[in-house]
């Protein structure tokens, strides 16, 4: 059953309930935190014995639900739900699937669990990440974030750390090896079923885009199941799962042994796939980099190949969404929004437009929270706010009873 497709609708719930949910949210989370302690103390086994015992108890699956987006139900709903799976049952439902337009080109697929996969797959994720000891240098993590990265390598970069080069992991998700699954902190019957592609059904893919993208039409029959015709399971992804919870925390736990970087060299900034090198001088880079080269050539989820870009010294680069320049004036450099936010707000603020149009709205309600989503996510860019103004200046002039297509152009914006 996929809860998350609208099968059940959401319901408010009392006060009581509220108090009740995050209390067995609180309860589980420690449960989860200590086995991460025993785990830190070096007693492998009594957390590996913590990790069955917390995939046993019922609190575990109400934790799974309701991270899952399943908040909202009553408890009624919940236990009900809890009662009809075990972590460790086989998952029958087919996974959807679409395929993302990468901004480089090409198509990444992403996956959609059902309910009650993605329900053990954000309990896995939790333990993974309590039990792994983060390094400084990883950024996709709770505290973190890709904010904290830019605004540490800014900072580093002004401090003379000039020599620069951004990695990224060639289609990371699915090139990991699944030979890293034996060696994850959860016992291997719950990641059997729900982690390993082979044990898994998946929906035949959507393209994401209609012809734009793959060149398959929009009007394809979408979603058909596509059940194993062999042992071999020929149409299911390879590697892990993206859209999955369990994935990043997997990654998580993959970076904790990247060797320790010389801070008098250089340093390197993780987000999931995408790496920042930042160096006092060209060894220094070479140095750093190779480094990077050979951990993801050696690590459980390798071998991992990487596309390299080296910069020169003053020279703008775009990571993660931003665009680090050195034209400000001052002689330093800032970060600006890069032209893939530009490019991601101009492809889905039309579509919402339309949406609001469609609903008889007299506001852009849906285009403007987008617009306040995505520029809310880059607050280290300086030039926010004036893109925000003329953005939503943009949004409200348009006439929402119109037929024609709404297009933004900031580009035109910038020759003028």
């Amino acid at each position: 059953m996929n809860i998350r497709s609208g099968e059940i609708r959401p319901a408010t719930t009392s006060k009581k309930e509220t108090r009740i949910k995050q209390g067995i949210y609180q309860e589980t989370h420690t449960s989860i935190q200590n086995i991460g302690l025993m785990a830190v103390l070096g007693h492998k086994g009594r957390a590996r014995r913590a990790t069955y015992d917390v995939f046993k108890t019922h609190n575990s699956k109400l934790f799974g639900l309701m991270k899952s987006g399943l908040y909202h139900l009553p408890l009624q709903v919940l236990n009900a739900l809890a009662e009809e799976f075990d972590f460790d049952g086989a998952f029958n439902e087919p996974i959807q699937r679409y395929r993302k337009r990468k901004p480089q080109g090409g198509c990444r697929e992403i996956c959609v669990p059902g309910t009650y996969l993605m329900a053990t797959h954000h309990l896995i994720g939790a333990v993974i990440d309590a039990q792994t000891v983060h390094s400084n240098n990883v950024y996709s993590r709770k505290g973190q974030g890709r904010n904290a990265l830019i605004q540490d390598a800014l900072r580093r970069v002004n401090d003379g750390h000039c020599y620069v080069s951004t990695l990224d992991i060639e289609n990371c998700f699915a090139s990991v090896n699944p030979v890293v699954l034996d060696r994850l902190p959860v016992h291997q019957r719950f990641v059997s079923h729900s982690l390993r592609n082979e044990n898994l059904i998946f929906a035949t893919p959507l393209i994401k885009y209609g012809k734009e993208v793959c060149n398959q039409s929009k009007d394809e029959n979408i979603f058909s199941p596509l059940y194993r015709e062999d042992m071999n399971n020929t149409g299911a992804p390879t590697g892990l799962m993206q859209g999955s919870p369990a994935s990043w925390p997997i990654l998580g736990w993959v970076w904790k042994d990247l060797p320790p970087i010389d801070e008098n060299v250089g340093f390197v900034h993780v987000y999931v796939d995408d790496i920042l090198v930042v160096a006092k001088s060209e060894a220094g880079r070479r140095e750093i980099t190779d480094a990077v080269v050979q951990f993801l050539q050696d690590c459980p989820a390798g071998p991992l190949g990487l596309t390299q870009i080296d910069y020169n010294v003053g020279q703008a680069f775009e990571f993660l969404g931003y665009e680090i320049s050195y034209d400000c004036g001052d002689g330093l450099a800032d970060a600006r929004l890069a032209e893939a936010a530009f490019s991601k707000l101009e492809r889905v603020l039309p579509q919402l437009v339309e949406v609001d149009r469609l609903r008889g709205s007299e506001f852009p309600y849906s285009a403007c929270a987008k617009l306040r989503a995505i520029l809310g996510g880059h607050s280290m860019a300086s030039d926010l706010d004036e893109w925000w103004d003329y953005y939503v200046e943009t949004l409200l002039d348009y006439d929402l009873t119109s037929e024609s297509p709404f297009d933004l152009r900031y580009t035109a914006t910038l020759a003028s």
